[in-house]
């Protein structure tokens, strides 16, 4: 298993496997409740109510499925032509917390994908070799970690509103606290700060 993803309000959870498995889990079973033939190495996500997922395959596509339902196939799939989404190293998903977009986390730039037509409406840039992004819990900007110790802050119009200096080696973790307003990130420290955006 190389993903897992825990349902926001139930027991349940999502795993990507190398076999090119996507697996739906209950905590309460040791048996999993369906499994899906995805191929490649794919990177499943639920969305913020928990009603649907999203699985991203191949570098190339995200299907996203009805969890009532998935076993009968995606209700719709978004494939990508844009040369640098095809040619990176899909890492991540993220759903923004409105359930609006997905963000595609990748070894080079970021996108942000519209769920309800697909576009790519948003391309991150500036810094280097991210390992984990996430949405700050208004939904209005996106924070990255970066190789180079910073961390990079982004409007959803892709423009980056502010970076600031967190490590002096490769950030792994960036995550927000949603009740202090508080960024936390780890590299071989842990490292908290503040956030205020006007």
């Amino acid at each position: 298993v190389k993903v897992l993803n825990m349902a926001p309000y139930t027991d349940r959870f999502l795993s990507g496997a190398a076999d090119g498995t996507v697996r739906l889990w209950d905590l309460r079973s040791p048996r999993c409740q369906g499994c899906l033939q995805a191929g490649g190495l794919p990177i499943p996500l639920f969305d913020p109510q928990g009603s649907n997922f999203a699985v991203a395959l191949d570098a190339k596509s995200i299907k996203i499925y009805s969890l009532a339902k998935f076993l009968s196939g995606p209700a719709c799939t978004f494939t990508f032509d844009l040369p640098e989404l095809l040619t990176s190293e899909w890492r991540l998903l993220r759903y923004s917390p409105d359930g609006k977009s997905l963000l595609i986390a990748t070894n080079g730039d970021h996108f942000l994908v519209d769920v309800s037509n697909g576009a790519i409406h948003a391309k991150l840039s500036g810094h280097v070799n991210a390992q984990d992004v996430c949405f700050s819990p208004d939904g209005r900007f996106v924070l990255s970690g970066s190789e180079d110790g910073g961390i990079y802050c982004w409007d959803l119009k892709g423009e980056l509103v502010y970076a600031f200096e967190g490590h002096k080696t490769a950030i792994r973790q960036v995550r927000f606290n949603p009740k202090f307003m508080m960024v936390a990130s780890a590299a071989e420290c842990l490292v908290k700060a503040k956030f205020y955006i006007n």
